[in-house]
C-alpha cells in the first residue's frame, strides 16, 4: 500500500475544472449542462458531450436516463447524474431539481484501520493521512483537552490535561483541480485531534488545528500515555492509514428540523422515506467526507445553519465518528476559530 494520497477526480482533461465548478454552483441550471456539453466537444470528448446532452433531456422530461457506459464514477456523481437518476426511479422524481440545486460536492474516503501498519517515515512531513503521528509547527506542544475549543457538548467533564489523540491531517494542497478547492484555503494544514474519557462519563471533545504555513511542520513525539499496551484506552494512537478519495455530491439532510426550507419534511412525510433511499442509492450519504453538508442524527442533534458545511467527518481510533462543520466564509479565509463538533456517534 502505498503512503501517497489518492483522488478520483471528476475532471479529465486541462481547463475542464472551471466548468466543472460554474456547473456545481447549481446543478439545476440547464444552460451550465450545454455550455459544459459544447466545451467537451470542442475539446475532443464527443462521447461525454452527447452523454451529457440526453442526461439534460431526461433532466427536462424525468424519463429515459441514458445509461451511463464506462465514464467515473466520480465524474457521473459531480455533473449530478447519480442524484437526479436515484430520484426518479425512487419516485421522488418532482423533488429532483430541488435537490440539484442544493447539492455541493464533497471528497468521500475510506474509513479503516490498517491491518499491517505502514512505517510512519513513509509519510512525508506535512501529507495528509489519517491517524499516525501530527505534523505541527515547531514548538507546539502535544494538544490537550484545553485545547479542545469544537465542543460536542458544553461541559464535557473530561480533565482538561487530558492529551488529544490524533486521528487525521489534511494538506489543503491535495485538493488543487477538485470541486472543494474554491471552498478551502489554497494552502495549509488542517489538524484533526479528539479527547475522549470512557472510565466514568463517556465524552469525547475535538480539536482542530489550522498551520497556514507549513515550511515549519515537523513531527511530534509519540506521548507514552498514548501508546503501547498501558494506552489511555479512549485516546490511544493508532497506525497511520492514507486518504483515498473520490469526489462526489452530498445533500443537506431533509427533516424538519434542516436549516432549508426546500427540504423541511417531516418524517411522517412520504418524501423523506423515498429521501433516504435516493441519498444511499446516489452515493450522496457519508461518514466519511471531506466537505458537503451537516446530516441529522437519531439523537436529534442540532445542526448549523445554512451557511454552515461539514469540515470533515470521519472516525477516530475509538472508532466513534466525529462530525465537524464550519462556516463556509470562515473556511474560505482560513479562519478556523470557531469549528463545531455537531455530533459523535459512538456505535
Amino acid at each position: 500500500m502505498t503512503s501517497e494520497t489518492t483522488i478520483q477526480r471528476a475532471s479529465q482533461l486541462a481547463g475542464e475544472g472551471d466548468l466543472l465548478s460554474a456547473l456545481c454552483k447549481n446543478l439545476s441550471e440547464f444552460d451550465r449542462y450545454l455550455v459544459y456539453a459544447d466545451w467537451l466537444e470542442e475539446h475532443g470528448d464527443a462521447d461525454r458531450a452527447g452523454f451529457i446532452r440526453q442526461y439534460v433531456a431526461a433532466l427536462e422530461s424525468g424519463t429515459d436516463f441514458p445509461a451511463r457506459q464506462n465514464f467515473s464514477e466520480a465524474w457521473l456523481r459531480i455533473i449530478g447524474f447519480r442524484l437526479a437518476n436515484a430520484c426518479c426511479e425512487s419516485s421522488l422524481d418532482d423533488e429532483r431539481m430541488t435537490l440539484l440545486s442544493l447539492a455541493r460536492p464533497s471528497l468521500q474516503f475510506e474509513r479503516s484501520f490498517l491491518s499491517e501498519p505502514l512505517i510512519e517515515d513513509t509519510f512525508p512531513i506535512g501529507a495528509s493521512k489519517q491517524f499516525g503521528i501530527p505534523d505541527l509547527p515547531a514548538g507546539t506542544s502535544w494538544p490537550t483537552q484545553k485545547d479542545c475549543k469544537s465542543l460536542y457538548v458544553n461541559d464535557s467533564g473530561i480533565d482538561p490535561d487530558t492529551l488529544c489523540s490524533f486521528v487525521a491531517q489534511v494538506n489543503c494542497e491535495d485538493l488543487a483541480e477538485t470541486q472543494l478547492e474554491s471552498y478551502f484555503p489554497k494552502t495549509g494544514l488542517i489538524s484533526i485531534f479528539s479527547c475522549g474519557e470512557f472510565e466514568s462519563i463517556g465524552m469525547i471533545d475535538g480539536c482542530v488545528i489550522f498551520t497556514p504555513e507549513t515550511s515549519t511542520l515537523q513531527r511530534m513525539q509519540s506521548p507514552e500515555q498514548l501508546v503501547g499496551p498501558d494506552a489511555d484506552e479512549a485516546n490511544q494512537l493508532a497506525q497511520p492509514v492514507p486518504f483515498t478519495f473520490v469526489e462526489s455530491l452530498e445533500v443537506p439532510w431533509a427533516g424538519e428540523e434542516s436549516p432549508f426550507e426546500q427540504i423541511q419534511w417531516s418524517y411522517d412525510d412520504d418524501r423523506h422515506d423515498k429521501f433516504v433511499e435516493v441519498i444511499e442509492a446516489a452515493g450522496c450519504e457519508s461518514l466519511s467526507s471531506l466537505g458537503g453538508f451537516t446530516q441529522s442524527t437519531s439523537g436529534d442533534d442540532p445542526l448549523p445553519g445554512a451557511d454552515w458545511c461539514k469540515l470533515i467527518c470521519l472516525m477516530n481510533s475509538t472508532e466513534s465518528t466525529l462530525h465537524f462543520c464550519i462556516r463556509y466564509d470562515d473556511l474560505a479565509a482560513g479562519n478556523f476559530s470557531d469549528v463545531r463538533l455537531a455530533w459523535v456517534d459512538f456505535d
